[in-house]
């Protein structure tokens, strides 16, 4: 799921830190179709792969994903 793999950075890097529950909604509002079980299970895998963070927030008492912060070349 390639397409679903680059909405969801794409939407971390714009909008900032989300839990699985938001990024569903922002998907199916910007006219995507994302099933809640595919966007959990896509995020998965970009975890393990090192591409977004996830990590807990007291305030909401839930996880929240975000991008991972890109690496500027050391000069």
């Amino acid at each position: 799921m390639p397409q679903l793999r680059e909405a969801l950075i794409t939407e971390l890097r714009k909008g900032g830190p989300r839990t699985s529950e938001e990024l569903v909604k922002k998907l199916l509002s910007s006219g995507y179709a994302a099933r809640p079980e595919d966007v959990r299970k896509e995020l998965a895998s970009l975890v393990r792969e090192g591409l977004i963070i996830k990590e807990p927030s007291p305030q909401r008492m839930k996880f929240v994903f975000k991008a991972k912060p890109s690496e500027q070349p050391t000069q």
